[in-house]
């Protein structure tokens, strides 16, 4: 079955699904398709660290969720769990599947991949989707560096984090992305062992030298190592991880969690096919979110830059108005801190 659409989405976080929103509200006819989960997943994570990031400071004294939670030294990993659970559902109810329907959005909870063959299309299992204009939208997932023996062990991501069995007693985290450092913080805060390690001379690297310097201080007033300038040789793991380091030292941890970059999930969209080439920290766009084939935009996190899962809303309105509408709006630096170059046009 074929159907016309005023726009599609290929979404899978919670931006893909307020882009919907927002161009349903604007008259268009809108399809959103997302692989089932894909949400859920994303928006977990972040939340779990928020969570951790309150038990930690409860722990401290500084603030609670209620006076019957200041008994919260007794808060298990299972306890938090169930909060990140309902947090999740609540933090979703006003962007749930059922209530984009009710706006007119088409939801279609299946994967796909661009069918360019005869005329522009969008394939899933059960439904073959055309557009006037598409946007991408998909999840990240964390670059998994080129570390020997890194493979072969049970290492952990921060998209895993609402799975965890447990929180570790000790643990290395490779990366220095915010929500690194912040679930660092926060395990130091409940008396965890944690190293931050980074090939990098300073944390948040797209911030200012002050910044960087600030945040790695409040780090170590939390209690946590910080190793800069390091580059791990090998991973093994027995039973504790043994992390190898270029300066002939060795760390052990219970667990090691990559908080590494964030590369988009386009692996299956078939995005070749249209000439558009993602780079491993994002998707290229222009100041218009236009990306190289001309009626497909993109926004998001998957166009790289980590503020934009926490702060960033501006791109979602002007990539949804410029692939319904002329004349097209633009990003300006006051928007967004950095474009990322487009690639070459197709053929």
């Amino acid at each position: 079955m074929t159907i016309a659409y005023d726009l599609l989405i290929v979404g899978g976080t919670l931006q893909g699904r307020r882009a919907a929103a927002l161009a349903a509200r604007e008259g268009a006819r809108v399809a959103l398709v997302e692989a089932p989960g894909q949400v859920e997943q994303t928006l977990g994570h972040g939340l779990g660290i928020e969570l951790l990031a309150q038990a930690a400071r409860i722990g401290f004294g500084l603030d609670g969720w209620d006076s019957a939670m200041d008994a919260s030294r007794g808060l298990t990993w299972a306890d938090l769990q169930r909060r990140l659970t309902l947090a999740t559902e609540c933090a979703l109810a006003p962007w749930s599947p059922r209530a984009l329907s009710t706006l007119g959005v088409d939801v279609v909870m299946e994967a796909g991949h661009f069918n360019p063959k005869t005329r522009l299309a969008f394939t899933t299992e059960s439904r073959h989707l055309r557009a006037r204009g598409y946007l991408l939208c998909p999840p990240t997932q964390t670059l998994v560096p080129a570390l020997p023996g890194l493979a072969t062990t049970p290492y952990r991501t921060l998209e895993d984090l609402p799975r965890w069995e447990d929180l570790p007693t000790s643990a290395v985290i490779i990366g220095r992305s915010p929500a690194a450092l912040a679930l660092a913080q926060s395990l130091a805060g409940l008396g965890r062992a944690v190293t931050v390690l980074s090939r990098g001379d300073r944390l948040l690297p797209t911030e200012d030298g002050d910044v960087s310097l600030l945040a790695e201080q409040f780090l170590r007033a939390a209690g946590v190592e910080v190793r800069l300038a390091q580059r791990p040789r090998a991973v093994t793991y027995d039973g504790e991880f043994r992390m190898a380091l270029e300066d002939g030292s060795t760390l052990r941890a219970q667990q090691v969690i990559l908080g590494t970059a964030q590369q988009p999930q386009t692996v299956g969209l078939n995005l070749a096919s249209l000439g558009l080439r993602p780079h491993r920290h994002g998707l290229s766009v222009d100041d218009r979110l236009s990306t190289a084939h001309p009626r497909v935009f993109a926004c998001g996190p998957a166009l790289g830059g980590y503020w934009a899962t926490a702060t960033d809303g501006q791109d979602i309105p002007i990539a949804v108005r410029n692939a319904l509408y002329l004349p097209h709006r633009r990003l300006t630096p006051l928007n967004r801190p950095v474009i990322l170059p487009m690639g070459p046009a197709p053929g």
